[in-house]
């Protein structure tokens, strides 16, 4: 599986979500299956003194990158949540 990943820009980060979330749920219809995106922001890290050491926070962040993952039902909280990572946008 590829784990190449492509930056995406702030400034197109909301367009590039909704049209991931359009092809994914035509996707989930074809195949069944229901499929769910995280994002994660690339900038500089959070100093290591602070409460969350290694995370780059929303405000310092200058791109993203989109995880997409097929999503899992979870019995014991009655949920769906991210299972497999299919690959990164």
């Amino acid at each position: 599986m590829n784990k190449a990943y492509n930056v995406i820009p702030l400034d197109r980060l909301d367009m590039a979500r909704v049209f991931l979330n359009a092809m994914l749920k035509q996707r989930g219809k074809v195949d069944g299956k229901r499929y769910g995106t995280r994002t994660f922001y690339l900038g500089p890290r959070t100093p290591v003194g602070s409460r969350r050491p290694g995370q780059t926070l929303k405000s310092d962040a200058y791109a993203a990158k989109i995880g997409v993952y097929e999503m899992r039902y979870d019995s014991y909280s009655n949920r769906y949540a991210p299972g497999n990572l299919l690959y990164y946008i």
